[in-house]
């Protein structure tokens, strides 16, 4: 139903999956992926998960305080739950590295952007 909305709006809704930070590394920052990614790989061991993911997969960063890697304000309209979790390994980074796992959770991403870009594309005839 928010997909159908956000396209009637002349907005671009989007899949991706949000990885945070942990205690040890990148604490109180997200990770937004467009697609599942593939990080049991031995390419890149040495980067800490965060920076794999942005490095290798594009992803939007977001620091603690709602701000996106492009300098865009990126608020979450509904909490996180946990309802659909993805489970992914990785090397760990370290003197000694250790395989470890990643759990993103998928969510629906919107971009608003300003009220000038959003002007052009308001549509006149809304269907519900």
């Amino acid at each position: 139903m928010i997909w159908r909305v956000a396209q009637q709006f002349g907005l671009t809704p989007q899949v991706y999956i949000r990885y945070e930070g942990d205690r040890f590394c990148a604490e109180g920052y997200s990770a937004l992926v467009p697609t599942v990614p593939k990080l049991c790989t031995d390419e890149s061991p040495e980067r800490r998960l965060l920076d794999q993911l942005e490095y290798d997969f594009g992803a939007i960063t977001i620091d603690p305080y709602g701000v996106a890697s492009m300098y865009e304000e990126f608020y979450w309209v509904t909490e996180l739950k946990p309802l659909s979790t993805i489970e992914s390994p990785y090397m760990a980074y370290g003197n000694e590295a250790v395989l470890a796992y990643a759990y993103g959770e998928v969510c629906l991403v919107i971009w608003v952007g300003s009220p000038e870009k959003r002007a052009d594309a308001w549509p006149t005839n809304l269907e519900l």
